[in-house]
């Protein structure tokens, strides 16, 4: 054999050396992270969860509110004699109710609208002549109006939660009759409507006093404030635990609805579900003041989710190492093995470290080595897993290998390895809705209150990589309330 010939082929077997070593890389060494890619964010951790609320709707029935005016405003309104009509003349008045009080709903507040009729007799002299000693000759005319007085109730409460009425009394004439006094016609409402005002509005005082005292508003909000810090069973299994934390209270709008006006105070706190022992439920605090409503109205049942990578790497263990995945690569039947894999934190990234072995097509040679790869994680609560998607390559992997195994992440082989990515939740939330719908949906928490609740919607608020795991919150959202149970003695439910 001749001395260039051997020197081609020496040059040849370099090559191949090289390349070679490039692309197969420790093989056998122990399969783990870089050490500079290890460990989340520092701070990573599950944000603060939104609150919660719970309305308390306070129903006033408008059939109360109609009994009360009937028993305090008295049948006879107003009854004067000589009220000062006009110069020389005078009047006596008798004006009544007839007929029963009508009280609606409207428009936010109670209207009570109270049919009136009218007795009034005016008087007054003709004038004297000049020169003539007799005296004027005195004159008089009854007459007999119809009208109704319209008063307005608002509803309101006080910074010690006392239920707070205001009146407002208004004249409404069906006919405003017209009281002929000599020459002059005199207006019924001029004659006799600021007197009947001031009777009236005196009248309406007791309603709002005697409302206050049908209407034990702060005793009912500090039952339901007391009663709200409750730790409940989810279930029959005693594992599983729904518990709410009130942080404060606030009234919302006042609704007329079916007959009755509603006060809608409502209980904002943290709602959350808690897996394995019953939890310390927490002691009832001083009924606080007034708070603003919460941004988001509505029930948000806090649902914790997690993958920790000692799981996630168990699984990869019994579903991928060892596993031949046969490929198709430009045109041609590929081999992969995968030798191991194991899932580790990288900031708030998962990355992923694959020790793989891959017979290629048209390669004197067999690619192996171990890469790193990083891919962001995502919580499907309908199929209760965990996914890593954007795989890519990281950026500290050798660059000669990334580029030599670039088509691991394209067409059926990126899509073969992700599905290889995908891990069980420790909690099913569309379990734990289940749970709670059956639980709070008429749930007795006292003698004379309910709580009835309703969850739908399922939320990912947020996903975060630990040192331990993935940790993403969920919350199921929906509606609540307190509703109170008729019982004797609450005229006002």
């Amino acid at each position: 054999m001749n001395r260039p010939f051997l020197r081609k082929l020496a040059l040849v077997a370099a090559l191949v050396g090289l390349a070679a070593g490039a692309l197969v890389v420790a093989v056998r060494r122990p399969l783990g992270p870089e050490a500079a890619l290890r460990g989340a964010r520092p701070g990573a951790g599950i944000s603060a969860p939104v609150e919660s609320s719970i309305r308390l709707p306070i129903a006033i029935d408008v059939a109360l509110i109609a009994a009360i005016a009937e028993e305090k405003l008295p049948v006879r309104l107003l009854s004067r004699s000589d009220v000062a009509a006009s110069p020389g003349v005078t009047a006596d008045i008798d004006i009544r109710r007839v007929d029963r009080i009508e009280v609606m709903a409207r428009m936010g507040r109670l209207g009570l609208r109270v049919p009136v009729v009218a007795d009034i007799t005016a008087t007054w002299r003709s004038p004297t002549i000049p020169g003539l000693t007799r005296r004027g000759k005195v004159h008089q005319i009854s007459t007999h109006a119809a009208f109704t007085i319209d008063a307005e109730l608002d509803l309101g409460v006080d910074d010690s939660w006392h239920l707070v009425t205001a009146t407002r009394a208004t004249l409404n004439w069906d006919e405003d009759p017209q009281v002929q006094v000599g020459p002059f016609a005199v207006p019924l409402s001029s004659l006799a409507g600021e007197q009947i005002r001031e009777q009236f509005a005196e009248a309406m005082l007791t309603i709002d006093e005697r409302i206050d005292r049908h209407v034990p508003l702060r005793r009912l909000i500090r039952e339901a404030w007391r009663a709200s810090f409750r730790t409940v069973p989810l279930g029959s299994s005693g594992d599983v635990w729904a518990s709410f934390r009130p942080t404060g209270l606030f009234v919302g709008e006042v609704v007329p609805r079916h007959g009755k006006v509603y006060l809608d105070v409502g209980i904002r706190g943290l709602f959350r579900v808690v897996a394995g022992s019953r939890p310390e439920q927490a002691v009832a605090t001083p009924l606080p003041g007034r708070s603003l409503p919460p941004d988001i109205p509505g029930l948000a049942l806090d649902v914790p989710v997690a993958v920790s990578f000692a799981a996630a790497n168990r699984a990869l263990d019994e579903r991928a190492e060892g596993r031949v995945l046969e490929l198709a690569l430009w045109g041609h039947p590929v081999s992969l093995e995968i030798e191991a894999i194991e899932v580790y934190p990288s900031g708030d990234r998962v990355a992923v470290a694959l020790q793989f072995s891959a017979d290629l097509p048209g390669r004197f040679f067999d690619l192996a080595g171990q890469i790193s790869l990083v891919g962001t994680p995502t919580v499907d609560t309908a199929s209760a897993q965990l996914r890593l998607s954007e795989l890519a390559f990281d950026v500290r992997t050798d660059r000669a290998l990334v580029d030599a195994a670039a088509w691991l992440l394209h067409g059926d082989v990126g899509r073969r390895l992700a599905a290889l990515l995908v891990f069980d939740l420790d909690v099913r939330v569309d379990h734990y809705r289940e749970l709670a719908n059956a639980t709070l949906a008429d749930h007795r928490i006292s003698p004379t209150m309910v709580f009835r609740g309703y969850l739908d919607t399922v939320e990912v608020m947020n996903v975060r990589v630990t040192d331990i795991g993935v940790i993403a919150l969920t919350q199921i959202r929906g509606q609540a309330s307190l509703d109170l149970v008729p019982v004797t003695g609450f005229a006002t439910f």
